[in-house]
């Protein structure tokens, strides 16, 4: 076979080798569905079940933070319609005696360095060998920190979706070693997912920018609460609430310079 047709043949079977996964913006209202189309799908389906690696969370069921709070509800929807679902997490921060869990859901706690700045990595990194072991169909990534090892799940095959979170690099609760290392797991992401997740256009934007790859933009949601009456002191609708952490780049001064004018 002449090279230019050989490396024809490789492009578009590379190119039909794609993952659309089944996923849901952090806080889990807002889905993107879609299915797993592979070079080699016809004869998977004979097997049982689909199954998809998430990685890069506290586990499941876990109460930490938004990502924690999206795999809540995104591992049982998961399960529920036909994936065979590992969650990997680490050991003291999942819920096992939840009575909400979803049994169908498999928790899979993996070791790692317990320090602020190896946590992630050290956890992420024990999490996809073990899920390249295992030879998942797809695996969902949370946080460009995992980037680093997006290469493994690329030779092994497997497909990644992967929600890049915010832009770490520009923080400034990180020192400059930190937002180097967040900026090259980055463009390692850049290289080897197969698709990607933002939760702002802005951040879609500012990767298209940096790095020349697009995504699909998947907005916040929520569930909708009961309607209660509010504290003593205040009337419904005639105040502004803030829920943030007191860190520069939430912005809180320019809040609160912004609620005289507003409450006129």
């Amino acid at each position: 076979m002449p090279v230019e047709t050989r490396a024809t043949t490789k492009t578009n079977r590379y190119n039909r080798q794609r993952v659309e996964a089944l996923y849901v913006s952090r806080n889990f209202t807002h889905l993107y569905l879609g299915v797993l189309k592979a070079r080699n799908w016809k004869s998977k389906e004979k097997r049982m079940r689909r199954s998809v690696a998430i990685i890069g969370t506290r586990g499941y069921p876990s109460y930490y933070g938004g990502f924690e709070t999206a795999v809540r509800h995104l591992a049982p929807y998961l399960a529920r319609n036909g994936w065979d679902v590992t969650v990997y997490g680490r050991a003291g921060a999942v819920r096992l005696d939840d009575p909400t869990r979803e049994k169908l859901v498999t928790s899979r706690n993996t070791p790692g360095l317990e320090t602020k700045s190896l946590s992630t990595m050290s956890h992420g990194l024990t999490a996809t060998v073990d899920a390249i072991v295992r030879k998942h169909d797809v695996a969902l990534i949370m946080n460009v920190a995992n980037g680093f090892w997006l290469p493994l799940l690329w030779i092994r095959g497997i497909p990644s979706v992967v929600n890049v979170d915010g832009i770490e690099w520009d923080r400034q609760k990180w020192g400059r070693v930190a937002k180097n290392v967040f900026k090259a797991g980055a463009a390692f992401t850049a290289r080897f997912a197969t698709r990607l997740v933002y939760d702002a256009i802005a951040i879609s934007e500012r990767w298209e920018r940096d790095f020349h790859r697009g995504g699909d933009f998947i907005p916040y949601g929520g569930t909708t609460a009961a309607s209660v009456d509010p504290e003593d002191g205040l009337l419904k609708r005639q105040y502004v609430l803030l829920v943030a952490r007191f860190v520069p780049e939430n912005t809180v001064p320019q809040f609160l310079k912004a609620v005289e004018p507003v409450a006129r």
